[in-house]
């Protein structure tokens, strides 16, 4: 059984929360002390911070619920695994730092 992102309650792109890795905190911009709209590039990836204090990658489009650069979206989302794609999938990527093991800042997926 398949789930096409347009009908996800989850989204990956959407309502990310950033942190920093404990390793980097006194050499990092701090994502909490950020205004609403400002932009950070963490791991290829442009997010917006929005009201919420959460975080919405700028490439996903909020009515079509569609990545609008997913032909060449980066590393990061291509080797993201959705637990909702396939059945066979159990394990879903909660922290993305395991995905991507270079960045200062850990990216967090906020089940809805």
């Amino acid at each position: 059984m398949r789930r096409s992102c347009e009908s996800c309650k989850n989204t990956c792109c959407d309502d990310m929360k950033i942190g920093i890795r404990d390793d980097y905190k006194e050499k990092a911009i701090n994502p909490q002390e950020l205004i609403p709209g400002t932009w950070l590039l963490v791991s290829g990836i442009t997010w917006v911070k929005k009201k919420n204090e959460k975080w919405k990658c700028r490439a996903f489009d909020i009515k079509t619920k569609l990545c609008r650069i997913y032909k060449y979206r980066p590393p990061l989302c291509r080797g993201f695994q959705c637990k909702f794609a396939r059945k066979r999938i159990r394990k879903r990527a909660i922290n993305y730092l395991r995905v991507v093991g270079d960045s200062i800042y850990t990216l967090t997926f906020t089940q809805r």
